[in-house]
């Protein structure tokens, strides 16, 4: 049933920034050194930027440590080299793979950023093919857009994981909640939206059709099993976790 506009193109009940905050999941804390959740098999229903025009993420984080952290990796092998990944970086600076090529931020943020929860996104744009638009946003808001040269991958299955790389080595050392992927290039409003001002929101309603949301609805204390995918495309298993790390109480 339509809704009723308001006069502006936008119907009432419509989830837009400024909405009642969003019941965030848990969080998942990771060690930094073996924590990682992934498939266990190469798989085609995982979130798979290889073959798409456009890819986008998002990710809440509070670091714990400011280091080296891989916060999530896509492989086009099991356990193999990541062509696609978000890091943090010693320097205080962000890091986004994309087709093989690493874009960085080019700001290296005031370490508060290291202690607090903070959301950040991605959109990349496939320009033609040897070239792609990789855009940084923080708490969404843009602040950084850069062109890369790009190379090209065919694989249909392929290795998600999130926390760290495949391998459980160069890990996130913190918190982490509320991963978002799309085959889809997200726009700023979008990635202003799913912020909500701090508040957060639920990206199943802000995004259109997003390909897999990881809400870490799992309960506090959880070291095994499965993190669900609330889309239903591809649930990951949780390896290497030993409490007190795993599903922590944190949260936005």
């Amino acid at each position: 049933m339509l809704g009723i506009a308001n006069g502006i193109g936008t119907p009432f009940g419509a989830n837009v920034a400024g909405d009642a905050p969003f019941a965030m999941g848990n969080s998942l804390y990771t060690d930094g050194v073996n924590d990682v959740v992934q498939n266990g098999t190469l798989s085609s229903t995982v979130f798979n930027p290889f073959q798409t025009s456009a890819w986008s993420a998002s990710v809440w984080v509070k670091p714990s440590a400011i280091a080296t952290m891989g916060v999530f990796a896509v492989s086009e092998t099991l356990g193999g080299s990541a062509k696609f990944w978000f890091r943090l970086y010693s320097n205080r600076q962000l890091g986004v793979q994309s087709h093989g090529q690493t874009a960085f931020s080019g700001v290296s943020f005031p370490t508060s950023y290291w202690t607090t929860w903070n959301m950040y996104s991605f959109s990349v744009s496939v320009d033609s093919p040897t070239t792609q638009t990789i855009r940084f946003y923080i708490n969404g808001a843009l602040f950084a857009t850069i062109a890369k040269s790009k190379f090209s991958y065919t694989p249909t299955t392929n290795q998600l994981s999130l926390g760290a790389f495949a391998s459980g080595s160069s890990g996130l050392q913190g918190f982490s909640t509320q991963y978002v992927f799309s085959t889809r290039l997200v726009s700023a409003s979008k990635w202003a939206e799913l912020y909500n001002s701090g508040s957060g929101a639920d990206p199943s309603k802000v995004l259109t059709t997003p390909h897999s949301i990881y809400n870490i609805n799992e309960s506090v204390g959880t070291t095994s099993g499965d993190i669900a995918d609330s889309l239903g495309q591809q649930d990951l298993t949780m390896s290497g976790f030993v409490s007190p790390f795993g599903v922590n109480a944190d949260k936005p």
